[in-house]
């Protein structure tokens, strides 16, 4: 034989191994309870939308519509991330509780949604200054069977899309809502428990009741 046939056969891509940090609802809990309060719905708001940093940082008023609880993020022709797609993002209904509770500080509907101390957009070195501070506290005030706090500003969208998942919200939808490109890169946030194998075999169970 003259030439190995498998030589010319693409690797099977697969989803990247590296661990995805996240926090436990407990852990987040702790943090925001330490955060100072300015930047409290600003924490909660992040965690409701799994926005990242970026698209929290530029949202603007005529991006929000809070009849329907719905955000609508921008593609490359846009304010948000270079490369990033346009989507809608459906929100609970705390996170439209937060946003009414800014808008006694909208003028325009090109404003900025969520304002900096000082200035108008929101200061995210700021803004992780603070939150550095309360992971600290939280870690100090943390129980022996809460695992130690650890992440930065990015921990708050991968804590969003990681509790969506294990709440049972399916991938693909998880997928649309994070803005992601590819499946791939949601499959990152999967974790398989025990109790995972027993929940899908009691779904599949019920789906084929037929008596």
């Amino acid at each position: 034989m003259k030439e190995n046939p498998v030589k010319r056969t693409r690797k099977l891509k697969t989803p990247d191994d590296r661990d995805v940090l996240a926090w436990s609802d407990v852990q987040a809990r702790l943090i925001y309870d330490n955060l100072r309060p300015f930047y409290q719905p600003y924490f909660k708001f992040m965690l409701l939308s799994a926005l990242r940093s970026a698209e929290f940082r530029g949202l603007t008023w005529d991006c929000i519509d809070l009849m329907n609880a719905e955000i609508r993020i921008r593609g490359d022709e846009g304010k948000t991330v270079k490369g990033q797609e346009a989507r809608t993002v459906s929100i609970p209904e705390e996170a439209v509780d937060i946003l009414r509770a800014q808008e006694f500080k909208r003028r325009h509907a090109e404003d900025m949604v969520f304002k900096g101390i000082r200035a108008q957009i929101v200061d995210m070195d700021e803004f992780w200054r603070h939150l550095k501070k309360a992971i600290k506290l939280a870690n100090a005030a943390r129980s022996n069977d809460v695992p130690e706090i650890q992440g930065s500003i990015h921990t708050l969208r991968h804590t969003s899309i990681t509790l969506m998942l294990k709440s049972g919200t399916d991938i693909h939808t998880v997928s649309k809502l994070a803005g992601h490109k590819k499946i791939t890169q949601t499959m990152r946030y999967l974790t398989t428990q025990p109790e995972h194998f027993h929940t899908a075999s009691k779904r599949l169970g019920d789906a084929l009741k037929w008596d």
